[in-house]
């Protein structure tokens, strides 16, 4: 499993790991690392996931821009959701 900005899984329901979307055979299991991180001396680093729409750092959710954060919501995890999309 690795990070992608534009993962085929997301949470749900606590720590429930599910398909966003059909997954080919033989694909990589990605999610979006800042649906789960909420450090605040998390510096991110780069990300290379080459999605089309890929963000270019993955940092903690906290840091994220509010409307990013929005689009997210779906996927993120329940205490992230509750401390920053209350």
């Amino acid at each position: 499993m690795n990070h992608s900005c534009d993962p085929n899984t997301g949470f749900r329901e606590d720590l429930l790991l599910v398909a966003r979307r059909d997954i080919l055979p033989d694909e990589e299991i990605t999610w979006d690392y800042s649906t789960a991180i909420d450090e605040g001396d998390f510096a991110g680093f780069q990300c290379r996931c080459g999605a089309e729409h890929c963000c270019g750092l993955v940092q903690s959710f906290r840091h994220l821009h509010p409307v990013t954060r929005e689009c997210l919501r779906p996927w993120v995890l329940p205490f992230l959701r509750g401390m920053y999309l209350a």
